[in-house]
Protein backbone atom coordinates (compact mmCIF):
# COMPACT_ATOMS: atom_id res chain seq x y z
CA UNK A 1 0.00 0.00 0.00
CA UNK A 2 1.31 3.43 -0.86
CA UNK A 3 0.43 6.93 0.32
CA UNK A 4 -2.00 9.01 -1.72
CA UNK A 5 -2.84 12.68 -1.73
CA UNK A 6 -5.88 11.88 0.44
CA UNK A 7 -4.00 9.84 3.05
CA UNK A 8 -0.75 11.84 3.22
CA UNK A 9 -0.79 14.29 6.14
CA UNK A 10 -0.53 18.01 5.55
CA UNK A 11 1.71 19.26 8.37
CA UNK A 12 1.01 22.70 9.80
CA UNK A 13 3.45 25.50 9.20
CA UNK A 14 4.67 25.42 12.81
CA UNK A 15 5.71 21.92 13.96
CA UNK A 16 5.61 22.89 17.61
CA UNK A 17 1.86 23.53 17.30
CA UNK A 18 1.02 20.06 16.03
CA UNK A 19 -1.93 18.42 17.75
CA UNK A 20 -1.87 14.77 18.86
CA UNK A 21 -4.13 13.98 15.90
CA UNK A 22 -1.69 15.54 13.44
CA UNK A 23 1.28 13.82 15.10
CA UNK A 24 -0.37 10.42 14.67
CA UNK A 25 -1.12 11.21 11.04
CA UNK A 26 2.59 11.90 10.52
CA UNK A 27 3.63 8.69 12.34
CA UNK A 28 1.14 6.60 10.35
CA UNK A 29 2.45 8.03 7.09
CA UNK A 30 6.05 7.28 8.12
CA UNK A 31 5.53 3.70 9.31
CA UNK A 32 2.11 2.30 8.37
CA UNK A 33 0.62 3.81 5.21
CA UNK A 34 3.91 3.59 3.30
CA UNK A 35 4.73 0.08 4.54
CA UNK A 36 5.40 -2.58 1.86
CA UNK A 37 2.33 -4.35 0.52
CA UNK A 38 3.46 -7.69 1.98
CA UNK A 39 3.27 -6.22 5.49
CA UNK A 40 -0.52 -6.06 5.05
CA UNK A 41 -0.74 -9.78 4.35
CA UNK A 42 -1.04 -10.48 8.09
CA UNK A 43 -1.48 -8.50 11.28
CA UNK A 44 1.69 -10.12 12.64
CA UNK A 45 3.74 -8.36 9.96
CA UNK A 46 2.09 -4.97 10.36
CA UNK A 47 2.64 -5.20 14.12
CA UNK A 48 6.41 -4.97 13.57
CA UNK A 49 5.80 -1.64 11.79
CA UNK A 50 3.60 -0.49 14.67
CA UNK A 51 6.31 -1.47 17.16
CA UNK A 52 8.87 0.59 15.20
CA UNK A 53 6.38 3.49 15.21
CA UNK A 54 6.00 3.22 18.97
CA UNK A 55 9.79 3.39 19.43
CA UNK A 56 9.85 6.52 17.27
CA UNK A 57 7.03 7.99 19.36
CA UNK A 58 8.90 7.32 22.62
CA UNK A 59 12.36 8.39 21.39
CA UNK A 60 11.44 11.53 19.46
CA UNK A 61 7.83 12.64 19.89
CA UNK A 62 7.32 12.33 23.65
CA UNK A 63 10.33 14.47 24.70
CA UNK A 64 9.80 17.03 21.91
CA UNK A 65 6.10 17.66 22.48
CA UNK A 66 5.89 16.69 26.16
CA UNK A 67 3.30 14.01 25.40
CA UNK A 68 2.37 11.07 27.65
CA UNK A 69 4.21 7.74 27.46
CA UNK A 70 2.20 4.95 25.84
CA UNK A 71 2.66 1.23 26.31
CA UNK A 72 2.69 -0.87 23.15
CA UNK A 73 -0.89 -1.94 23.84
CA UNK A 74 -2.09 1.64 24.28
CA UNK A 75 -0.19 2.80 21.20
CA UNK A 76 -1.49 -0.09 19.07
CA UNK A 77 -5.09 0.61 20.07
CA UNK A 78 -4.62 4.27 19.13
CA UNK A 79 -3.11 3.36 15.73
CA UNK A 80 -5.86 0.84 14.87
CA UNK A 81 -8.55 3.35 15.80
CA UNK A 82 -6.93 6.24 13.94
CA UNK A 83 -5.46 4.69 10.77
CA UNK A 84 -8.07 4.17 7.98
CA UNK A 85 -6.17 1.16 6.60
CA UNK A 86 -6.47 -0.70 9.92
CA UNK A 87 -9.93 0.24 11.21
CA UNK A 88 -11.45 -3.01 9.93
CA UNK A 89 -9.59 -4.89 12.66
CA UNK A 90 -11.69 -4.63 15.78
CA UNK A 91 -10.15 -6.99 18.33
CA UNK A 92 -6.76 -5.48 19.13
CA UNK A 93 -6.23 -7.78 22.13
CA UNK A 94 -6.38 -10.87 19.89
CA UNK A 95 -3.97 -9.26 17.45
CA UNK A 96 -1.49 -8.50 20.24
CA UNK A 97 -1.79 -12.03 21.65
CA UNK A 98 -1.23 -13.61 18.23
CA UNK A 99 1.73 -11.33 17.55
CA UNK A 100 3.24 -12.10 20.95
CA UNK A 101 3.21 -15.83 20.15
CA UNK A 102 4.63 -15.20 16.68
CA UNK A 103 7.31 -12.89 18.03
CA UNK A 104 8.62 -15.59 20.36
CA UNK A 105 9.79 -17.53 17.31
CA UNK A 106 11.62 -14.64 15.62
CA UNK A 107 15.40 -15.29 15.82
CA UNK A 108 17.51 -13.11 18.10
CA UNK A 109 21.06 -12.15 17.15
CA UNK A 110 23.63 -10.35 19.25
CA UNK A 111 27.11 -10.55 20.72
CA UNK A 112 28.97 -11.94 23.71
CA UNK A 113 31.50 -9.17 24.34
CA UNK A 114 34.62 -10.01 26.36
CA UNK A 115 37.50 -7.81 27.44
CA UNK A 116 41.10 -8.45 26.37
CA UNK A 117 41.83 -10.78 29.31
CA UNK A 118 38.53 -12.62 28.64
CA UNK A 119 37.61 -12.49 32.33
CA UNK A 120 34.84 -9.86 32.04
CA UNK A 121 31.68 -9.69 29.95
CA UNK A 122 29.26 -6.91 28.96
CA UNK A 123 25.58 -7.31 29.90
CA UNK A 124 22.63 -4.96 29.43
CA UNK A 125 19.33 -4.49 31.24
CA UNK A 126 16.15 -3.08 29.72
CA UNK A 127 14.26 -0.16 31.21
CA UNK A 128 11.73 -1.46 33.69
CA UNK A 129 13.21 -4.95 33.54
CA UNK A 130 15.08 -7.04 36.08
CA UNK A 131 16.89 -9.45 33.76
CA UNK A 132 20.45 -8.98 32.49
CA UNK A 133 21.20 -10.24 28.99
CA UNK A 134 23.66 -9.94 26.11
CA UNK A 135 23.32 -7.00 23.72
CA UNK A 136 21.13 -8.13 20.82
CA UNK A 137 17.70 -8.16 19.27
CA UNK A 138 15.38 -9.55 16.64
CA UNK A 139 16.42 -10.04 13.03
CA UNK A 140 14.77 -7.71 10.53
CA UNK A 141 13.40 -9.01 7.27
CA UNK A 142 16.19 -9.84 4.76
CA UNK A 143 18.88 -9.00 7.35
CA UNK A 144 21.90 -11.27 7.82
CA UNK A 145 22.81 -12.60 11.26
CA UNK A 146 26.06 -10.63 11.46
CA UNK A 147 24.43 -7.40 10.27
CA UNK A 148 21.71 -7.80 12.88
CA UNK A 149 24.26 -8.38 15.66
CA UNK A 150 26.34 -5.35 14.63
CA UNK A 151 23.24 -3.13 14.39
CA UNK A 152 21.77 -4.23 17.72
CA UNK A 153 25.06 -3.88 19.61
CA UNK A 154 25.56 -0.38 18.19
CA UNK A 155 22.02 0.66 19.12
CA UNK A 156 22.27 -0.71 22.64
CA UNK A 157 25.90 0.03 23.59
CA UNK A 158 27.41 2.50 21.08
CA UNK A 159 30.08 -0.07 20.15
CA UNK A 160 30.89 -0.93 16.52
CA UNK A 161 31.57 -4.66 16.26
CA UNK A 162 32.14 -4.69 12.51
CA UNK A 163 35.85 -5.53 12.77
CA UNK A 164 35.57 -7.64 15.94
CA UNK A 165 33.36 -10.60 15.05
CA UNK A 166 33.56 -13.54 12.70
CA UNK A 167 30.68 -15.45 11.12
CA UNK A 168 32.32 -18.70 12.25
CA UNK A 169 32.62 -17.80 15.95
CA UNK A 170 29.27 -17.96 17.74
CA UNK A 171 27.15 -19.83 20.30
CA UNK A 172 23.52 -20.90 19.82
CA UNK A 173 20.61 -22.02 21.96
CA UNK A 174 16.86 -22.38 21.65
CA UNK A 175 14.93 -21.01 24.62
CA UNK A 176 11.26 -21.86 24.43
CA UNK A 177 10.68 -21.68 20.69
CA UNK A 178 13.00 -18.74 20.07
CA UNK A 179 16.44 -19.35 18.50
CA UNK A 180 19.28 -17.26 19.96
CA UNK A 181 22.64 -16.78 18.26
CA UNK A 182 25.41 -14.70 19.80
CA UNK A 183 28.72 -13.95 18.09
CA UNK A 184 31.82 -14.03 20.29
CA UNK A 185 33.97 -10.89 20.36
CA UNK A 186 37.14 -10.42 22.41
CA UNK A 187 39.47 -7.49 23.01
CA UNK A 188 36.65 -5.09 23.89
CA UNK A 189 38.04 -2.00 25.62
CA UNK A 190 36.79 -1.50 29.17
CA UNK A 191 37.25 2.26 28.74
CA UNK A 192 34.83 2.57 25.81
CA UNK A 193 31.98 5.07 26.09
CA UNK A 194 29.19 2.52 26.47
CA UNK A 195 25.72 4.09 26.18
CA UNK A 196 22.45 3.27 24.40
CA UNK A 197 21.78 5.17 21.18
CA UNK A 198 18.04 4.42 21.31
CA UNK A 199 15.81 5.87 23.99
CA UNK A 200 13.35 3.99 26.11
CA UNK A 201 15.03 0.58 25.75
CA UNK A 202 18.30 0.07 27.67
CA UNK A 203 18.59 1.15 31.30
CA UNK A 204 22.03 -0.18 32.32
CA UNK A 205 25.20 -1.42 30.61
CA UNK A 206 27.70 -3.12 32.89
CA UNK A 207 30.85 -5.25 32.96
CA UNK A 208 30.44 -8.50 34.91
CA UNK A 209 33.28 -10.79 36.00
CA UNK A 210 32.91 -13.97 33.95
CA UNK A 211 32.88 -16.04 37.14
CA UNK A 212 29.87 -14.07 38.41
CA UNK A 213 27.49 -15.11 35.64
CA UNK A 214 25.54 -18.38 35.67
CA UNK A 215 25.65 -21.31 35.80
CA UNK A 216 26.34 -20.79 39.47
CA UNK A 217 27.80 -23.17 42.00
CA UNK A 218 25.34 -24.67 44.47
CA UNK A 219 26.36 -22.05 47.03
CA UNK A 220 25.62 -19.23 44.59
CA UNK A 221 22.48 -20.68 43.06
CA UNK A 222 19.10 -19.24 43.96
CA UNK A 223 15.80 -18.70 42.18
CA UNK A 224 16.35 -14.96 42.44
CA UNK A 225 19.77 -15.14 40.77
CA UNK A 226 18.46 -17.37 37.97
CA UNK A 227 15.63 -14.92 37.36
CA UNK A 228 18.11 -12.08 36.88
CA UNK A 229 20.13 -14.02 34.28
CA UNK A 230 17.46 -15.99 32.41
CA UNK A 231 19.10 -16.02 28.92
CA UNK A 232 22.67 -15.77 30.21
CA UNK A 233 22.06 -18.96 32.21
CA UNK A 234 21.73 -20.90 28.94
CA UNK A 235 25.11 -19.71 27.66
CA UNK A 236 27.29 -19.40 30.77
CA UNK A 237 28.89 -22.86 30.66
CA UNK A 238 29.46 -22.66 26.89
CA UNK A 239 31.18 -19.28 27.24
CA UNK A 240 33.54 -20.57 29.95
CA UNK A 241 34.48 -23.60 27.85
CA UNK A 242 35.08 -21.44 24.80
CA UNK A 243 37.27 -19.01 26.77
CA UNK A 244 39.23 -21.89 28.31
CA UNK A 245 39.87 -23.47 24.90
CA UNK A 246 40.88 -20.14 23.40
CA UNK A 247 43.35 -19.44 26.22
CA UNK A 248 44.84 -22.94 25.92
CA UNK A 249 45.25 -22.45 22.19
CA UNK A 250 46.97 -19.09 22.75
CA UNK A 251 49.35 -20.65 25.28
CA UNK A 252 50.10 -23.54 22.94
CA UNK A 253 50.88 -21.19 20.10
CA UNK A 254 53.15 -19.17 22.39
CA UNK A 255 55.16 -22.26 23.35
CA UNK A 256 55.52 -23.67 19.86
CA UNK A 257 56.42 -20.40 18.21
CA UNK A 258 60.22 -20.43 17.71
CA UNK A 259 62.31 -17.30 17.28
CA UNK A 260 63.48 -16.68 13.75
CA UNK A 261 67.03 -17.83 13.03
CA UNK A 262 69.49 -15.00 12.54
CA UNK A 263 70.38 -14.36 8.93
CA UNK A 264 74.01 -14.98 8.13
CA UNK A 265 75.31 -12.22 5.95
CA UNK A 266 78.38 -12.79 3.83
CA UNK A 267 80.08 -9.66 2.59
CA UNK A 268 82.23 -9.98 -0.48
CA UNK A 269 84.93 -7.51 -1.41
CA UNK A 270 84.17 -5.69 -4.61
CA UNK A 271 86.23 -6.38 -7.79
CA UNK A 272 87.84 -2.95 -7.50
CA UNK A 273 89.46 -3.97 -4.22
CA UNK A 274 90.85 -7.32 -5.30
CA UNK A 275 94.60 -7.82 -4.75
CA UNK A 276 96.75 -8.20 -7.83
CA UNK A 277 97.46 -11.87 -7.44
CA UNK A 278 94.46 -13.22 -5.61
CA UNK A 279 90.70 -13.24 -5.02
CA UNK A 280 89.73 -12.35 -1.50
CA UNK A 281 86.59 -13.56 0.29
CA UNK A 282 85.88 -11.64 3.46
CA UNK A 283 83.12 -13.05 5.65
CA UNK A 284 83.17 -9.85 7.67
CA UNK A 285 82.24 -8.99 11.21
CA UNK A 286 78.49 -9.15 10.46
CA UNK A 287 78.70 -12.93 10.52
CA UNK A 288 77.55 -14.67 13.70
CA UNK A 289 80.39 -17.22 13.54
CA UNK A 290 84.12 -16.95 12.98
CA UNK A 291 84.98 -18.60 9.71
CA UNK A 292 88.27 -20.60 9.44
CA UNK A 293 88.54 -19.19 5.90
CA UNK A 294 88.57 -15.58 7.03
CA UNK A 295 91.25 -13.70 5.02
CA UNK A 296 91.99 -16.70 2.79
CA UNK A 297 93.52 -15.82 -0.62
CA UNK A 298 93.87 -17.78 -3.85
CA UNK A 299 97.32 -17.29 -5.52
CA UNK A 300 96.61 -17.77 -9.19
CA UNK A 301 100.24 -17.92 -10.28
CA UNK A 302 101.09 -20.77 -7.89
CA UNK A 303 97.93 -22.63 -8.77
CA UNK A 304 98.56 -22.35 -12.50
CA UNK A 305 102.30 -23.18 -12.37
CA UNK A 306 101.81 -26.91 -13.19
CA UNK A 307 100.09 -25.82 -16.42
CA UNK A 308 103.04 -23.75 -17.58
CA UNK A 309 101.44 -20.53 -16.47
CA UNK A 310 99.71 -20.06 -19.83
CA UNK A 311 96.28 -19.63 -18.16
CA UNK A 312 97.60 -16.68 -16.20
CA UNK A 313 98.49 -14.66 -19.28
Amino acid sequence: MSATAETAPKPPSEESNWSLEEIFEDIECRFIINAPDEDYESTNRIMFDIEAAQWFYIDHVVPKYNLPFMTLKQFTQKIFQHCPALREHKNVNEILTSWGLYKRQVPVRGAIMLNTEMDKIILVKNIGGTTWSFPGGKVNRNESDVSCAVREVMEETNYDLTASISEQSYLEAIVGQKPYKYFLATGISENHDFRPLTKGEIDLIQWFPLNDIPPFTELQRSKKAEKYFFIVERFGAKIRRWVQQKKQLQQKRGKTRKPKASTKVLSYSSPDNLPENGISIDFGKQNTFESPFSGFQFNRELLMEPFGGFLCD
